[in-house]
């Protein structure tokens, strides 16, 4: 029988949202792990894809920027995939 608060819960790493397996508000999931993240409010996280930024060591990644071209993209908000889907969205919603 477990203890209380042990098993599969949310990542302690502030800015993941992966799931962990251990003890709540102190497992880190295997990316953490790997990246050194720290449990905890204090520590941003490591991992290379945090925030959504590409690591550019993905086998699906088609980007053909270099990896500092990309984060700024995204991080700026001005990502081609964005606003093509909020195009075709705005397309959606006017055809209904």
């Amino acid at each position: 029988m477990s203890a209380i608060g042990t098993g599969y819960c949310d990542c302690a790493c502030r800015d993941c949202f992966d799931i962990a397996i251990g003890t709540l508000g102190e497992a880190l999931c295997n990316d953490c792990e790997e990246a050194g993240c720290e449990a905890g409010e204090d520590c941003e996280c490591s991992r290379p894809d945090a925030y959504g930024v590409c690591d550019h060591d993905e086998t699906d990644c088609d980007c053909d920027e270099t990896p500092e071209e990309h984060s700024a993209r995204v991080l700026d908000g001005q990502s081609e995939l964005a606003a093509g889907y909020l195009a075709s969205l705005a397309r959606a919603v006017a055809s209904k």
